[in-house]
Parts: structure tokens; C-alpha cells; sequence
């Protein structure tokens, strides 16, 4: 040992010899056990070599060199995180030894050029050995306190192993916690790959969703077409049964007023025949009067002949008064036949005028009562007919304005499927532009190696931009079906407003006066007005409803109408009443005095 001292350390000052204790490095573990190795190897060549007293400076156990060694492996120890700082400070380690095993092959290679040395300077030390056996006491000495202090030295040494295995198991977590970190990264880049793929499956979803609203828009569309050729064609069937209407309109109106010129005809000849009835009565009076006369004429001719007679019967009369009475009689009897005649006659004529009367009276009554039944007939047809023209254009009107609002909600429809394909294309094209920047990215991100806060990253944005085509695709879904809750329900207005078309039998009174046309289509509403404007109209239409509502109450129920006009003529004439009996007050300046105080 003393000689393996004495290569070691061939002077005692000769600090700056690389093996000089204080020269060499005891931070490095396998450093140590090199040189340990190294002087186990210089023992069993320690056989030859002559024993020889040299004053090695070897540093003490207790010196503070090592325990300022120790205590740098106890702060390396203390310092070591637990936490993911730890790999990266095992590996930083791991690299430090790395080089550090490079300067002991180089400190390995200096030694043996050393040891080299030492043999030369062994050769040496035989010829000069014999003045170190009066050292050989001291170096005993020495040789027991290097003894200690290997003892020393193995203490440290197996404190340093101590340290080395706490620092393999913790190289050890940290290997683990790399394997940790590794299978991590395999897992997101597994989770990466799925979510590639789903969004792949999501762009295929989207794409099929897209060619199927385009179906649908297609469908829609030729719907659109269909009920748009069925209203033309309800609105041909309909102006033909309007011109059916109007055709039966004018044919009412002709046979009205032909109805109206028979019942004034058949006024005129009641007339007539009331002139004639009255005529035929005074002549039949005049007749009867002429006959009473007449008849009172014969009865006193008929009264004196058979006092006549009878003074022929009874003889009182001379022969010459009998011929004078006799020739007077035949006159008489002449008279009486030709009286007799004429009275048979003025019978005859008085019960043929008795039965002209009587049928002249019967047909009368029959014309009275016939032009009473069709004054009476006409005048309910006429109602009738008036009160079927006021409903017919009532409804005309309405059907108006349904045929009016279902036209623009089918043109605010058409305009709003247009703009919606235009988004659907748009929002498609946009889709497809996004998905090809995301497979460029993908490419571009995969060829180059990324971080774990850069694959993090993306698969956070990832996420964020599946979470937001997942809500898009929702809001899309959403949208979808309110259009087609819409179309539905256009669809059963229109069938209904057909419907409703359909069961009107009657449709006429179209207004032909243009300036009226004009007048209302500027109030109805139109798809390009603001907002202001249809408000406007709304309130224009329901207005204008309300007054034609109005005015058929008003003619269904005079009565109404003639309150109405009783309330505004009182009205008018308290207001006249107030105006005119109205006196401005006036006052004096005592008035004024006293209001002041």
C-alpha cells in the first residue's frame, strides 16, 4: 500500500499531479470504483516492489474535503424532485455521467500511462531504496492511517452506493414515468386518429346530410312547382266559374228586371182593370136605375090598364067609351107586348151583365191576387238576390285577400327555400374548404414531429371545432325541420283555401273599377316592404275589414242604420245648441281684487 501511495502520489507537494487527492474528483461514483479497481490491481503487482517511506498527503476522513463531498451528494440526494422534473433531472444526470465516464477512460488512459511511469520510477526507487527504510516506520504510520482512512473510504463509498441505488430507483420512476408519458402520447394519438376519423365520418354525415337537403330542396321545390301549376289551374276553374257567375249574375239581373216590367205590366192592367170595373159598375148602376124606372113606368101602365079592365067588366061604360077603350086597349095591349118584349130583353141584358160583372169581378181578384203574389215573390227574390250578391262579394273579397296572403306567403316560401339552399350551398362549400385545410394540416402536422403541448393543443382544437360542427349540424338539423313544419303548414292553408274555393257555389260581383284594384293592391302586403309598411297595411286591411263588415250589418239591419242616423242628428244638435248658447264669462276688476286676495 505504501508503494501504491507512492505511485499515486510520487511528491508531496505536487499538487497539480492529476492523481493528487485534491486534484481528483470523488463526485462520480464509478469514477471511485475504477480507481478502486485500479489499486486492487497495483496490490497483487505489489509483490515486487520494495518497500520505501513516502509522505503521501492523503486527505483525512474527517477532512473537509470529504465532508464537503458528502455533503454535495447529500444536497444531490435532498434536491432530487419527486414530480415529472425528475426525469428530465435523471436524465440531465445520466448525461452528466455519460461524460464524465468519457474523462475516466481518459483519466483510465492517464493512469496507465502513469502506472507506466510508476514502473520506470519503480526501477528507480529499488536503486534507491535502501535510504527508505528509515521511513518505513512512518510509512507504517501512514500506512495505518490510509488504513483508516480506506476504512473511511469504503464508508463513503458505500454511502455513495447507498446514494447510487436511491438514484437508480429514481431513475427507475422516472423511466417509468417516461413509459407513463410515452403510452400517454400513444393513447392521444390514438384519440387523435379517432377524432380524424370521426370527423371524417362527420364530413361524411355532413355530406350526406347536404345531398339529402338538397333532396329535399329538390323535393320542395317540384312541390313548390306542383301546388303552383294547381293554384293556376284553381285559378283558371276559378275565373271560369266567376265568368259561370257572372254569366248567371246577368241572367238574374235580366230576369229580374224582366220580373219588374211584368209586375208594372200587370200594375198598369190591375189599373185598367179597376177603370173598367169602376165603369162597368156605374153603367150597370146607370142600367139598374133606367130598369127601376122602367119597371115602376109599366107597373103604373099595368095598374091603370086593369083598372081599365076592371071598369070594362063591371059594364059602367058606355058603348062608345068601350069602343074607344077598346081601340085604346089594343094600344095598350101593343104597348104592353112591345113593354113585355123590351123588358125580357132589358132582363137579358141585365143578367148578361150581371154575369159580365161577376167574371169581370173574378178576374179581378184573380189579377189582384196574382200581381199580389208576384210583387210579393219578386220583392223576396230580390231580397234574397241582394242579400246572395252582398255574401257573394263579401266572400269574393275575402277570397281576395286569402288568395293575395296565400300568394305572398308562397313567394316569401320561395324566397326563403332560395335563400336557404344559397346557405345550404354556401355553408356546404364552406364545409368542404375546411375539411380540405384540416387534411392539409393533418398531412403537414403528421410529417413533422410535434410536441406534447403542441399535440395537446390540436387535440384541444380538435375538439372545439368537433363540439362546434356537432352544435352547426344541430342548428342545421333544427332549421331543417322548422322548414318543413313550415311547409307543411303552407301546404294546409293552401289545400284548405282550395277547399274552400271548391265548395263556393256561387262567386260573383268581381269590381271591375280599376282605380279601386289600384287602390287596394297598393295596401296589400308585398315580401319587399319593411317591416313599418306591413305593420301599416295590416292595419289598413284590418280597418278596411272591420268597414265592410260594418256596412253589411248595417244593410242587413235598417233598423240600425236609422238609430245610427237619429244619434248623429241629436248629436249635431246639442253641439248646435251648445255652440249657440255658449257666453263667454266675463269680469270686472273687483272680481279681479277679491281673486287676488
Amino acid at each position: 500500500m505504501p508503494v501504491i501511495s507512492a505511485l499515486l502520489l510520487p511528491e508531496k507537494k505536487d499538487l497539480k499531479h492529476p492523481l493528487h487527492p485534491r486534484r481528483i474528483n470523488f463526485h462520480p461514483l464509478i469514477h471511485h470504483l475504477k480507481i478502486y479497481h485500479l489499486l486492487k490491481k497495483l496490490d497483487a503487482n505489489d509483490s515486487f516492489v520494495p518497500k520505501t517511506e513516502t509522505i503521501v498527503d492523503v486527505p483525512n476522513a474527517n477532512s473537509p474535503e470529504i465532508a464537503f463531498e458528502q455533503q454535495q451528494n447529500k444536497e444531490i440526494v435532498q434536491k432530487a424532485p419527486d414530480s415529472v422534473s425528475a426525469s428530465q433531472s435523471a436524465s440531465e444526470a445520466a448525461d452528466v455521467t455519460i461524460a464524465k465516464d468519457l474523462t475516466v477512460n481518459h483519466s483510465v488512459l492517464q493512469t496507465e500511462n502513469l502506472s507506466k511511469n510508476a514502473d520506470t520510477e519503480t526501477k528507480k526507487l529499488q536503486k534507491k531504496g535502501e535510504p527508505w527504510n528509515s521511513q518505513m516506520s512512518s510509512s507504517e504510520k501512514m500506512l495505518r492511517e490510509l488504513r483508516e482512512r480506506e476504512k473511511d473510504m469504503i464508508a463513503a463509498l458505500e454511502a455513495k452506493d447507498s446514494q447510487l441505488a436511491i438514484l437508480k430507483v429514481r431513475l427507475q420512476e422516472a423511466d417509468q414515468e417516461l413509459q407513463i408519458k410515452r403510452n400517454l402520447v400513444k393513447e392521444l394519438e390514438a384519440e387523435n386518429d379517432r377524432i380524424i376519423k370521426e370527423h371524417a365520418q362527420n364530413a361524411a354525415f355532413q355530406n350526406k346530410t347536404g345531398e339529402v337537403l338538397r333532396e329535399q330542396l329538390q323535393q320542395a321545390e317540384a312541390e313548390l312547382n306542383k301546388t303552383k301549376e294547381s293554384m293556376l289551374q284553381n285559378q283558371n276553374d276559378h275565373m271560369q266559374k266567376v265568368a259561370k257567375m257572372e254569366e248567371e249574375h246577368r241572367h238574374l239581373v235580366d230576369s229580374y228586371s224582366s220580373l219588374q216590367k211584368k209586375w208594372n205590366e200587370l200594375n198598369e192592367r190591375s189599373k185598367d182593370m179597376s177603370s173598367q170595373l169602376k165603369q162597368s159598375t156605374g153603367n150597370f148602376e146607370a142600367l139598374q136605375q133606367e130598369y127601376n124606372d122602367y119597371k115602376q113606368k109599366a107597373q103604373r101602365i099595368l095598374q091603370s090598364k086593369e083598372k081599365l079592365i076592371a071598369s070594362l067588366k063591371g059594364g059602367h061604360l058606355e058603348s062608345d067609351s068601350i069602343e074607344r077603350n077598346e081601340a085604346a086597349s089594343a094600344l095598350a095591349n101593343a104597348e104592353i107586348e112591345s113593354i113585355k118584349q123590351e123588358r125580357d130583353l132589358l132582363r137579358d141584358e141585365l143578367r148578361r151583365a150581371n154575369e159580365l160583372v161577376s167574371t169581370y169581378r173574378a178576374e179581378i181578384q184573380e189579377l189582384e191576387k196574382a200581381s199580389h203574389n208576384d210583387a210579393v215573390e219578386s220583392q223576396e227574390r230580390c231580397r234574397t238576390l241582394k242579400d246572395q250578391l252582398d255574401a257573394e262579394r263579401t266572400t269574393k273579397e275575402e277570397l281576395q285577400l286569402l288568395n293575395v296572403q296565400l300568394k305572398e306567403e308562397m313567394q316569401i316560401l320561395r324566397d326563403e327555400l332560395t335563400r336557404t339552399k344559397s346557405s345550404f350551398q354556401s355553408r356546404i362549400q364552406d364545409r368542404e374548404i375546411e375539411i380540405d385545410k384540416l387534411r392539409r394540416q393533418l398531412t403537414a402536422k403528421s410529417l413533422s414531429s410535434v410536441s406534447q403541448d403542441e399535440l395537446e393543443s390540436r387535440l384541444h382544437a380538435l375538439t372545439e371545432n368537433l363540439i362546434q360542427k356537432q352544435t352547426l349540424v344541430e342548428a342545421l338539423s333544427t332549421e331543417k325541420n322548422s322548414l318543413i313544419l313550415q311547409r307543411e303548414r303552407l301546404e294546409q292553408q293552401l289545400n284548405e283555401a282550395v277547399n274552400y274555393g271548391m265548395q263556393q257555389h256561387a262567386y260573383v260581383g268581381i269590381n271591375n273599377n280599376e282605380s279601386e284594384r289600384k287602390s287596394k293592391a297598393v295596401f296589400l302586403e308585398n315580401p319587399f316592404d319593411s317591416a313599418l309598411t306591413r305593420r301599416v297595411k295590416r292595419v289598413y286591411g284590418s280597418i278596411d275589414s272591420f268597414s265592410i263588415r260594418l256596412g253589411v250589418f248595417f244593410r242587413r239591419y235598417p233598423i240600425t242604420r236609422v238609430f245610427v242616423i237619429i244619434y248623429m242628428l241629436l248629436l249635431h244638435f246639442w253641439v248646435m245648441i251648445v255652440l249657440l248658447t255658449y257666453e263667454q264669462e266675463v269680469h270686472n276688476a273687483s272680481y279681479e281684487v277679491s281673486k287676488n286676495q
